[in-house]
Formats: structure tokens, C-alpha cells, sequence
């Protein structure tokens, strides 16, 4: 690590603690899973945090598992995440 690559990782350290000292530390949303992750992060694409969310929430109430919207048509998922755009 170069000396300017060390300085900035003291200064984003600081930060990051004054921020946690004033916000306490922060707090993530739920979901954990790499998949879940990734559905989301795709889910969010081209609309707002609303509609990604609702749509992501629709999908895993409409199947059962992973399993069942990898084995679904097209059409119904497209119908559980038509929120998203």
C-alpha cells in the first residue's frame, strides 16, 4: 500500500468512526443471501427503492423457493415483478 493509499485509509477510517460516534454504527436491511442480494440489485435497475422493494417482497411471496422461480414461466415472473418496471 502506497503512503497516499495510507492516508486515505486513516482519513475514511476517521470519518467512519465520527459517524458511528454521532449515528452509531449502521444498521443493514435483511436480507443476507447472495441471491437475494443479487435479485435485488437487479431489481432495482432503471426504477426507485419503492418499487424494486415491492416487487423483490411479490416475487418471494408468489414461489415457493428459488427453486420454483428458476422452474416458473417467464410470464408469471414477469407478473411478480412488474412493480419494478
Amino acid at each position: 500500500m502506497s503512503t497516499s493509499e495510507r492516508e486515505a485509509k486513516k482519513q475514511i477510517d476517521w470519518v467512519i468512526a465520527h459517524l458511528e460516534k454521532h449515528f452509531g454504527e449502521p444498521v443493514w436491511p435483511g436480507r443476507r443471501d447472495f441471491l437475494e442480494i443479487l435479485i435485488g440489485t437487479i431489481l432495482s435497475q432503471n426504477t426507485n427503492d419503492k418499487n424494486s422493494e415491492a416487487a423483490f417482497l411479490k416475487l418471494r411471496a408468489s414461489f415457493k423457493d428459488w427453486q420454483a422461480i428458476m422452474t416458473s414461466s417467464t410470464a408469471r415472473i414477469a407478473a411478480a415483478i412488474r412493480s419494478a418496471g
